[in-house]
C-alpha cells in the first residue's frame, strides 16, 4: 500500500511514531523539489524538499531504476513525485 506523506510527516513518524505505525507503511510517495542530485555510475542521491519542513529527505536510487538515465539529469529546482520503500 502506498502512503502519501510530506517531508514533515515522514520525520515526525520516523522520530516519534510507534512501531505499529511504522510497520503499517511499506511504500511512501513524496512530492517536492530537488535540492541536490549527486550520482556515480551505479547509484545516486537526491535531496528532496517540499516546503513543509526545514530538513530535506534523502532519496537513494540505483541503476536498476527503469528511468535511471532520466533521474541523473534532474537539476536543482526540478519538481518530482517519487514512490519508494520506506
Amino acid at each position: 500500500m502506498v502512503t502519501f506523506m510530506t517531508v514533515r510527516e515522514l520525520y515526525e513518524l520516523a522520530g516519534e511514531g510507534s512501531q505499529i505505525e511504522l510497520d503499517g507503511i511499506e511504500y511512501v510517495q513524496l512530492q517536492g523539489w530537488v535540492r541536490t542530485n549527486r550520482n556515480s555510475k551505479a547509484i545516486g542521491f537526491i535531496e528532496l524538499n517540499d516546503g513543509s519542513y526545514f530538513r530535506n529527505c534523502q532519496l537513494v536510487y540505483n541503476d536498476t531504476l527503469p528511468n535511471f538515465e532520466e533521474a541523473i539529469k534532474y537539476l536543482t529546482g526540478t519538481a518530482i513525485t517519487v514512490t519508494g520503500l520506506f
